[in-house]
């Protein structure tokens, strides 16, 4: 299978929810990796979804695995988080079965009164992961980006099952969540992400009229959404590091639970560490209004993840 990254960043209706024409590109290059998951599909309100399941050979039979769920950005295809993000051979090394869902329309239902109850799928997903993987109902986890990662936080606010740990990667809250349940979250965003700017606002997009709307007005900054999680876990006063590339901010909460947030100096609306863009798409992309940046250098977001989930246990 051949896919491009453009489209996992290609935000159209990310809160919108309006969809907007994907540019007639042709892939010129090859997945870094080859697809390993197999597929499968349930239905959900009458609607048929899809969703891409890898589980490690090296799995012991009869062991209970972690559960972690990696979603795609708006306008992208679950194949791609596998084969552009790596998360495959993170499963391997973390002895982890790793689910890759399809959106509807490529775009999540992250936000209030959205069209598709995508919380719904996902809870059955996790169901269905729990019976046919036997994966451990104390160790699910929720990963994405961009829209992906809006979604992670949408489960964290309303989904009624536990989730030991999310991991937002350029994303922000996207909901009024009055209930959030009480878990780790690790945020991953760049200083200079023009689609989900780190200190709030209106994204960099005025060429794009589905993005002109009173929604990317009221985007929080993503240190409100940590100290809102630091407030629910009842964390202790974060601590910070800094370098030149990477500011890491680490709270230690109740329960084991920990609220981290590792800001990448540069970077933009990206994965760090995943693989290069067609640069045909990025331009196509920004004569759209859709900024695509290239993946920051200076973190492998895939593994830095994965350690942060491995010790995570729903309590």
């Amino acid at each position: 299978m051949i896919v491009t990254l453009a489209l996992y960043f290609a935000f159209g209706a990310l809160l919108a929810q309006t969809p907007i024409p994907t540019p007639a590109l042709q892939p010129t290059a090859p997945d870094p990796v080859p697809l390993r998951s197999v597929e499968r599909r349930m239905m959900v309100d009458g609607v048929e979804r899809t969703y891409f399941v890898y589980r490690p050979a090296n799995l012991r039979a009869g062991s209970r695995p972690p559960l972690v769920i990696a979603m795609h950005g708006g306008g992208s295809i679950a194949q791609g988080v596998e084969t552009h993000y790596f998360w495959d051979q993170a499963a391997d090394r973390g002895g982890f079965v790793a689910v890759f869902p399809q959106a509807v329309n490529k775009i999540w239902s992250n936000r209030d009164g959205g069209p598709v109850d995508d919380v719904k799928f996902l809870t059955l997903l996790v169901q269905q992961m729990e019976g046919d993987e036997a994966v451990d109902p104390r160790r699910i986890f929720f990963t994405g980006m961009s829209s992906g990662a809006l979604m992670s936080y949408k489960m964290a606010c309303d989904a009624k099952f536990p989730i030991a740990a999310i991991a937002p990667v350029a994303g922000t809250l996207n909901s009024t969540c009055p209930n959030p349940q009480k878990t780790s979250l690790l945020a991953v965003n760049g200083d200079a992400d023009r689609m989900i700017p780190y200190y709030g606002g209106k994204n960099s997009t005025p060429a794009n009229p589905a993005m002109n709307n009173a929604r990317w007005q009221s985007l929080p900054p993503v240190p409100d959404v940590l100290a809102k999680w630091r407030a629910l876990d009842g964390c202790g006063e974060p601590t910070t590091t800094k370098t030149p590339q990477l500011t890491t901010q680490i709270a230690r909460c109740r329960q084991g639970r920990e609220v981290e947030g590792i800001l990448v100096a540069g970077a933009g609306h990206q994965w760090p560490g995943g693989a290069k863009h067609d640069p045909a798409a990025v331009a196509a992309y920004a004569a759209a209004g859709i900024f695509l940046d290239e993946p920051a250098l200076q973190l492998d977001a895939t593994s830095v993840i994965w350690k942060f989930f491995s010790d995570k246990v729903s309590k």
